[in-house]
């Protein structure tokens, strides 16, 4: 197993005097690693996918958003808030156009979906927050629908009845692998195999294996794909609770 860090020790120098930068990570060769307000998000700016994205979820974050959602006029709609690029980084819209002509002349129901790693809906205490899960390849990556609203979807669900429960819940989640490659003609963006995540509250730590196909369909099959944290990191080759380990002051 690589034995990796979130960043050299200048890095980890630079992110706490400067929040909101996005600066080099040593988890891999075109990794950059973002500390904003809401979370820490470690992405391959080669194959724009979100590698690592951790966040917490409490229950005051929770109580605040159903206040806002009892009223029309406070609620934080997340149809609201597009997708978006950060600055400096491409727009991937078109790759997820290509992808779906791509896979729905594969099959009809196909539909490949800007899946996120930390959930939107875990944001809707929060305007800036629901804004900043919006984004291309920090917290967005190709998603069967299926299974976004699927494994995904019942793990999602999970964590925040465990946040109203247990008052915290944190989460590392991310995405590995390929099954494809979309070209647009300016950028190349992988369309990966799994999305993964560790759920960790009231002193124990859940993980889950999901694949990002048909078989991850149906929220209430998450648990069968939860697998020990030894196996997650040996099929990550690193460990994602110690890779954002000094980096958790979420």
């Amino acid at each position: 197993m690589k034995k990796l860090t979130v960043l050299a020790m200048f890095t980890a120098l630079s992110l706490i005097c400067h929040a909101q930068d996005i600066v080099k990570s040593d988890l891999c060769a075109n990794c950059v690693v973002w500390v904003n307000k809401y979370y820490i998000s470690i992405a391959d700016t080669a194959k724009h996918n979100p590698i690592l994205v951790y966040h917490v979820i409490t229950k005051r974050q929770l109580e605040i958003a159903d206040s806002l959602k009892a009223n029309k006029t406070t609620k934080i709609d997340r149809a609201k808030y597009p997708f978006k690029a950060v600055k400096g980084f491409p727009n991937e819209t078109k790759i997820f156009s290509i992808a779906n002509k791509i896979y729905r002349k594969i099959n009809p129901k196909n539909v490949i979906a800007k899946g996120h790693v930390a959930s939107a809906d875990d944001y809707s205490w929060s305007a800036g927050g629901m804004d900043t899960s919006m984004r291309y390849t920090f917290n967005i990556a190709m998603e069967y629908q299926s299974q976004n609203a699927g494994t995904q979807l019942g793990t999602e669900y999970m964590c925040r009845a465990m946040a109203r429960k247990y008052d915290t819940v944190k989460v590392w989640a991310g995405t590995w692998g390929s099954q494809d490659v979309i070209n647009d003609g300016k950028i190349k963006v992988n369309f990966p195999a799994v999305y993964w995540k560790i759920a960790a509250y009231n002193g124990e730590v859940h993980c889950y294996w999901m694949p990002n196909n048909d078989d991850g369909a149906g929220q209430a099959n998450y648990p069968k794909f939860e697998i020990s944290l030894a196996e997650l990191a040996a099929k990550l080759e690193f460990d994602p609770m110690e890779v954002i380990k000094g980096e958790t002051s979420l």
